[in-house]
């Protein structure tokens, strides 16, 4: 019995259901790239913050002069405290904030619009790979069928009863079975490596999942929020330029004390400190415009991401309603194969009980096999599409997967 659970141990170990996967996509390579994007607006935003704040400089100066000069003493020691101070630049730095947070929520729309199409990714990989595993079962109900019906053929061939033309064609009908449970093999593992390499972890097997089926309400997807969000950074860049036509306003202010070395009569000792304050304030009289023009072309940038933005909120609403009919069409599909698959399975029984009586040939029984196998994978497909048509209703509807995902 240990023996048994050991060997099963893998199986339980990589085994994955969808909503693992999706918790996975969180912690994927991608996922962490973009998350260091937002990283680096937040420390800007909060550097951004900072700017407006006094800064402080201690400044320490040593001096050596040789030969001394007149009435100078040949060493001086010096150490100040600066503060410098913008009390007024005409709101340049209040809108690098703007900016700065406008530019945050962006990144962040960004990363949850990125993340969000990562997991439709998987979805769609995890139903892709459902289907094949589905067409396996099938393609190996119809080797069991085939192998079958070949023992039956070798019993009536050695009898007499059938062709050895009947019996190659069997077995070539065999052999072409195999070679397409290989191809599913192939397409599965190249599936689950496409899965490995979007989260980072090796996947063998993959357990339950499924989307809840239901109607929701349409929302801007995270993108079009993000474009806007750009823009509205680029508007607030625009008033930091104009900010450079109104008074520019600074203080200055200083404390130094000194030292000396090396003195005499002739090169006396200077003052032991000093204090300074100085109040600047500039205008710009004159630019030809210059920063009128520069202002204007990045609120031009600004309008274009407004309007990128605006045309990608109706091709949401446009896939949106694609894709909720969609829905429509797959669900009448997987009634027309339900149908069909009835169909196919009537006339396969029927000509197998033929086959075996001798009242059909190997080339009926074959054509009803294929059939019925044909239309049993394209209503287990036809299933696997419905939940991926939901995934895709859901990603344009503008809400999150996840909510969805059972």
């Amino acid at each position: 019995m240990k023996k048994i659970l050991f060997l099963l141990l893998p199986l339980f170990l990589f085994s994955a259901s969808l909503q693992t996967l999706l918790k996975q996509v969180q912690n994927s390579n991608l996922s962490k790239a973009k998350s260091y994007e937002v990283l680096s607006n937040v420390y800007e935003l909060q550097s951004a913050k900072k700017a407006p704040l006094p800064k402080v400089l201690l400044n320490l100066n040593a001096q050596n002069l040789n030969p001394k000069s007149p009435f100078t003493t040949g060493t001086i020691y010096s150490a100040s405290i600066i503060l410098n101070y913008t009390i007024f630049d005409g709101g340049k730095k209040r809108a690098k904030i703007t900016q700065k947070r406008f530019l945050l929520a962006s990144s962040t729309f960004e990363r949850s619009f990125f993340v969000k199409n990562l997991k439709l990714q998987v979805i769609k990989l995890f139903f892709d790979i459902k289907t094949l595993d589905a067409l396996k079962k099938v393609y190996l109900e119809k080797e069991r069928l085939l192998n079958k019906k070949l023992i039956q053929l070798k019993k009536l061939y050695q009898n007499g009863l059938s062709t050895k033309d009947n019996l190659l064609s069997l077995q070539a009908a065999l052999q072409e079975n195999r070679f397409n449970l290989q191809n599913i093999a192939y397409q599965k593992k190249s599936l689950l490596f496409a899965l490995k390499t979007l989260l980072n972890q090796k996947i063998s097997h993959l357990g339950k999942g499924y989307l809840l089926k239901q109607n929701v309400a349409f929302k801007p997807n995270k993108e079009v929020l993000a474009l806007k969000a750009k823009a509205l950074a680029l508007f607030a860049t625009a008033k930091g330029i104009n900010a450079a036509k109104m008074p520019q306003v600074t203080l200055q202010a200083s404390i130094s004390k000194f030292a000396y070395n090396r003195s005499d009569l002739l090169h006396p000792k200077g003052i032991n400190s000093q204090s300074k304050i100085a109040l600047n304030a500039s205008y710009l009289l004159l630019d030809n415009n210059e920063i009128t023009f520069k202002s204007q072309a990045i609120k031009a940038k600004a309008m274009a991401l407004m309007i990128q933005a605006k045309q990608k909120l109706i091709e949401q609403k446009n896939n949106f309603l694609l894709a909720k009919e969609k829905i429509a069409l797959i669900r009448n599909k997987i009634k027309t194969q339900v149908a069909r698959l009835k169909s196919t399975k009537a006339l396969l029984n029927s000509q197998s009980q033929k086959f075996n009586n001798g009242l059909v040939d190997y080339v009926s029984y074959l054509e009803a096999l294929t059939n019925y196998t044909l239309s049993k994978a394209k209503l287990q497909k036809a299933y696997n599409e419905l939940e991926i048509a939901y995934a895709l209703y859901y990603f344009y509807s503008g809400n999150n997967l996840r909510r969805f995902v059972k």
